[in-house]
């Protein structure tokens, strides 16, 4: 990745020897990063990548996430800079707290992994509740196909890599 990142920015700051931090657990907002703790985001991980953050002037706050919970962002995405679509156990963990809060459908966990683009929501077509949810909010919802996908407990997250490019 240092390589392909290297092509479009100048500084790329890295993390080493035990921190370990997955991209599944970052959740960024305009005034946030929300790195939540996982079997693959340590301690050393999150508290480095916070360090780096902060060198790049944004604000991060390291969070738990529920035990029964693979990755942060398996539970949880940004709609809009003021709304969070957030599965049930994730959001009575409490680290939304002042948060607008929208949850998934009940049975419809995974579709807690969305994927914003400007005003537009992509979310699984296998979630035709929480797509409609998230509708009410005047977001234009894309369904996407992703039932091969959720077999290995992978959502619309997973399949993106996004960055705004320096003008």
């Amino acid at each position: 990745m240092r390589g392909a990142l290297q092509k479009h920015f100048s500084t790329i700051l890295e993390l080493h020897d035990d921190a370990h931090a997955d991209g599944g657990d970052i959740l960024v907002t305009a005034e946030n990063v929300f790195i939540g703790l996982s079997k693959r985001t340590n301690r050393a991980g999150a508290n480095a990548l916070q360090s780096r953050l902060e060198q790049l002037g944004r604000k991060a706050s390291i969070v738990e996430t529920p035990p029964d919970i693979l990755h942060f962002k398996t539970a949880s995405s940004l709609l809009r800079e003021d709304a969070i679509l957030a599965t049930k156990t994730l959001a009575d963990s409490g680290v939304f707290a002042g948060w607008n809060v929208l949850l998934v459908a009940e049975g419809e966990e995974g579709a807690a992994n969305a994927l914003r683009v400007s005003d537009t929501v992509f979310v699984g077509d296998i979630y035709p509740r929480t797509a409609e949810r998230i509708a009410k909010l005047g977001l234009d919802v894309r369904p996407l196909p992703v039932s091969e996908v959720a077999k290995l407990d992978a959502g619309l997250s997973c399949m993106s890599l996004r960055w705004h490019a320096p003008d």
